[in-house]
């Protein structure tokens, strides 16, 4: 079990986070085009327009924020990539009442479904959908964080000039707008799909990357920063996941020392890791990247079972001790013999 350095400071956290970072205290039209960017860097596109040239004929991937209207139940296609009359190669996201959908139908004329429940979407509360397909492998992620993956047979192949639609904004919507379509000549990474939701997200982001050993018996877990546009001097958050899944070796959570920052982490009920990343006497802001790391072993009694990580309680303050608006995307560690999952 690990051991708190200061148990009572993980308790206390707002309080006397503000007291010692303080000063003195110690340190939508119509026909057609896209714009702007590259394939590889993005290339933003109208709705309804039509698929750009990316550079790859099966593979990609497509990001966009959608604001949702106050009818939760209402159903929409958020996106749908098509030539009239032709059932092949085609990719629709969608939104059927609590669910979000990703649905694609190869050149063999084979449909493949990721469907995931997503609860109910505050009225105009603005998330970040993105889907990446290539290599027999399809990935929905819903605000950074990676929800599903599907593996599929045959190719995906959006060509240039195949037109973009959706038909969010009718009545009963359950979307009024879809904005900052983005398409991409390749599958974005994990990584990538975060950086680009903490990008523009406007607040605070701690997020989760994950590495797993060649066995599949240990896994990586990295906390990181993504500050927003803010000036942040210390985060706290707790990590949580499932006890019968993975067990968080002793000793093993170490600061990333690019922070100049110290690691204050106690270990609850064996699945709930409380962490401050703070100093209480060096105020400068951190930049941008890992904050910690915790190193855990995969025990799950179900072969290729994936670990979710969520991060829940997260707070960050800037120089002057006073709180900024944060949010978290959790992470899985995923054995590379998972049935229901791509690899990486």
């Amino acid at each position: 079990m690990m051991r708190s350095r200061i148990r009572e400071i993980a308790r206390a956290w707002p309080v006397v986070v503000a007291l010692a970072l303080l000063p003195g205290c110690g340190g939508g039209g119509g026909g057609g085009g896209s714009h702007g960017g590259t394939a590889d860097e993005g290339i933003e596109v109208t709705v309804p327009g039509r698929f750009p040239d990316t550079g790859s004929r099966s593979s990609g991937s497509i990001v966009f924020d959608v604001t949702p209207s106050s009818d939760d139940a209402a159903d929409d296609v958020l996106i749908d990539i098509t030539r009239p009359h032709q059932f092949a190669n085609r990719a629709s996201l969608l939104k059927n009442g609590e669910f979000l959908r990703f649905v694609i139908t190869t050149d063999t004329g084979r449909e493949t479904s990721i469907s995931v429940r997503i609860g109910s979407w505050s009225a105009d509360m603005r998330h970040t959908v993105a889907a990446t397909w290539g290599d027999g492998c399809a990935r929905l992620y819903l605000d950074g964080e990676r929800l599903a993956d599907s593996t599929y047979t045959g190719e995906l192949l959006l060509v240039r000039g195949t037109p973009i639609v959706g038909d969010y904004g009718n009545f009963p919507p359950s979307a009024t707008s879809v904005e900052r379509v983005t398409v991409y000549g390749r599958p974005l990474a994990p990584e990538d799909v975060l950086d680009d939701f903490a990008t523009h997200a406007g607040n605070v982001v701690l997020g989760t990357t994950t590495n797993v050993s060649g066995d599949g018996k240990l896994g990586q877990v990295c906390i990181t920063l993504h500050g927003g546009g803010h000036q942040v001097v210390g985060t706290q958050n707790d990590l949580v996941w499932d006890r019968g899944c993975a067990e968080l070796l002793e000793d093993t959570c170490q600061i990333d020392p690019l922070t100049g920052k110290t690691l204050f982490a106690n270990l609850f009920d064996d699945a709930q890791l409380r962490a401050l990343v703070l100093d209480f006497f060096n105020t400068a802001p951190i930049d941008d990247g890992p904050l910690y790391c915790c190193t855990f072993a995969l025990q799950s009694e179900e072969p290729g079972r994936c670990c979710s990580f969520q991060i829940t309680n997260t707070g960050a303050s800037d120089p002057r001790g006073l709180e900024l608006p944060s949010q978290a995307v959790g992470g899985r560690l995923c054995p590379t013999d998972a049935p229901a999952t791509c690899h990486p």
